[in-house]
């Protein structure tokens, strides 16, 4: 899953690429919208009917959001430490 991959990427480089589109039906027509993601790859703005997503699934992105918390918070301690 791309947006798994792209939360484990410090630069955000993938996830500033990655979209993700929503397609409802709505009187007759079809609509679409981007659904924004946060930088630890949440959805901010969850469609209802959005794609089912198995629980395996959502676990791994919680993890990579961790990973990637833990990464920052290093990185912000070496920061603080290096003269």
């Amino acid at each position: 899953m791309v947006v798994t991959w792209a939360i484990g990427d410090p630069s955000n480089s993938i996830l500033s690429k990655t979209q993700i589109w929503f397609f409802e039906q709505k009187t007759g027509s079809t609509h679409c919208r981007n659904v924004p993601l946060t930088r630890y790859g949440a959805i901010e703005d969850w469609p209802a009917d959005f794609f089912d997503q198995s629980q395996k699934e959502s676990e791994r992105i919680v993890i990579k959001a961790m990973e990637r918390r833990k990464i920052e918070r290093d990185q912000r301690r070496q920061d603080r430490n290096d003269p």
